[in-house]
């Protein structure tokens, strides 16, 4: 039998807006092969927490790790070993498959690095 890794470890994350605690002090582990859910009521942070493991918000205190990656000092990195799909796409309707894509794709590369994380 082969042992299943952790694919996504979250260990003592928090994150605050302002004097908002968002996040506190959250730590669990995503088996490779599994299906895992986040679950809980509005404004319990599974948003927040989404955001930090796809790198598009930081965490303010605690390591996350994709794959081994520490997604902080590595998120491009990260960024190519996972995919997020939001449950709203800021897509423009207007536009066509491959208008969109040249869209996003232009102007997330005009961003530094700074700025995008």
């Amino acid at each position: 039998m082969l042992l299943q890794k952790d694919t996504i470890s979250l260990h003592s994350v928090s994150k605050k807006y302002g004097d908002f605690e968002a996040v506190r002090d959250v730590s669990f582990n995503v088996r490779a092969g599994t299906i895992t859910g986040l679950i809980g009521p509005n404004g319990a942070g599974k948003t927040t927490i989404i955001r930090m493991i796809g790198t598009l918000l930081k965490p303010d205190k605690g390591d996350i790790l994709v794959d081994g990656i520490n997604n902080i000092s590595s998120p491009n990195e990260t960024r190519r070993k996972i995919g997020l799909l939001p449950e709203n796409p800021g897509f423009y309707k207007k536009l066509s498959v491959y208008e969109n894509i040249q869209f996003f794709h232009l102007f997330m590369r005009s961003l530094t690095l700074k700025n995008r994380y």
